[in-house]
């Protein structure tokens, strides 16, 4: 199995204030048109170097919410993994993305509540090249393993 598919075990008594996880993505093309096509959105900035280019951006930029799926298979596949709902998020997109940029991704554990069984995870999504943070996150992840006895371990 490749290692990004390998999904943690993570339970809330695991995580810690300031537990952090990150991973690497480099952004294809065929990530960006694949979106597009899922999605539905084929916006001009999106697929058109060209128009990207006359409106002042570098070239065609990459989907908003394509970036914010990669907190989704943070929350989802490692942090904390299998044990994890994404119940919301408050994203800001602050700087545009290429197609050929390698972004870090990472989340922090900002608050813990053992009451609802929820975490507050800070994340960013920065631009390995320039250390530009591209965007922002902060989301709150419930547990669904939270009914259950005994500890799972990851």
């Amino acid at each position: 199995m490749r290692k990004d598919r390998q999904m943690s075990k993570y339970i809330i008594d695991d995580l810690k204030m300031g537990s952090s996880y990150t991973f690497e993505e480099r952004i294809t093309r065929g990530m960006v048109d694949g979106f597009a096509k899922i999605s539905g959105d084929f916006s001009t900035l999106h697929m058109n170097n060209v128009f990207a280019k006359e409106i002042g951006f570098k070239e065609r930029v990459v989907h908003g919410v394509w970036m914010t799926g990669l907190f989704s298979r943070l929350v989802g596949m490692h942090f904390p993994g299998e044990n994890a709902i994404l119940q919301s998020m408050n994203t800001m997109f602050l700087k545009p993305s290429y197609i050929g940029d390698s972004v870090m991704v990472k989340a922090t554990v900002f608050q813990i509540s053992e009451a609802t069984k929820t975490i507050v995870l800070k994340g960013t999504i920065t631009n390995i090249a320039t250390q530009e943070i591209l965007v922002r996150s902060k989301m709150q992840v419930g547990f669904t393993n939270a009914m259950k006895g005994g500890k799972v371990h990851g």
